[in-house]
């Protein structure tokens, strides 16, 4: 489904740069608004994902055959020092490949992550077929200077409450113990999900303080 979507809007995005050629030059649109640098980054960022995704499958069924193909391990009669060489090079090439795609698998994950953002920036665009769906996503671009001012003011905030836990409980607590775990409690704590009586175990005082002061 998501490659017929793809050459659909590589179709698309053809039929509208025929066009483009086609007008007139003094009725030809922008290629420089936001909306068509979307368009194409989208579709060019769609087709290195295809080439990534068969490219992938490649290295996969590769990495399939060559584990298939391991030789056996040497028997004791035949464990010569270079028949032993032989082997453990045969698996230590396809650990690392195995290990090379499960370090590409992840990178393809984070970039499919913000693959869906663009794509969530396409659907504004479509937005504007609707009036009031258009008026939404108006005051969503609009209001973006300031989201972005909170985001700062809120990171700002909820790092420095973040590290002040890991100060008081980092020592005494495993989900404190760490700079990322403390962020990461930090974030459970701003959904309700705490254990306030082992914080409050370790330092009761503080505890009171921290908690009133960062809800």
């Amino acid at each position: 489904v998501w490659l017929s979507l793809v050459g659909l809007e590589l179709l698309r995005s053809g039929y509208k740069a025929i066009k483009y050629c086609q007008a007139p030059s003094d009725k030809k649109p922008s290629l420089t608004d936001i909306w068509s640098l979307s368009d194409w980054v989208t579709l060019l960022f769609s087709i290195v994902l295809v080439i990534n995704y068969f490219l992938l499958l490649a290295e996969m069924d590769f990495a399939a055959q060559e584990a298939a193909n391991l030789p056996s391990a040497p028997v004791s009669a035949d464990a010569t020092t270079t028949a032993l060489q032989t082997y453990h090079e045969a698996w230590d090439k396809v650990l690392d490949e195995i290990l090379d795609l499960n370090e590409w698998g992840v990178w393809n994950r984070v970039v499919m992550f913000f693959y869906t953002l663009m794509l969530t920036f396409q659907f504004l665009q479509v937005f504007r077929g609707q009036p009031k769906l258009a008026e939404l996503a108006l005051v969503l671009i609009n209001s973006g200077e300031d989201l972005v001012h909170f985001v700062v003011v809120f990171l700002v905030l909820f790092l420095n409450f973040a590290f002040g836990g890991y100060m008081i409980y980092g020592v005494y607590l495993e989900e404190w113990s760490t700079g990322t775990r403390s962020i990461n409690t930090s974030l459970q704590v701003l959904f309700g999900m705490v254990d306030l009586s082992r914080m409050h175990d370790v330092a009761p005082k503080s505890t009171i303080i921290w908690f009133c002061s960062f809800v």
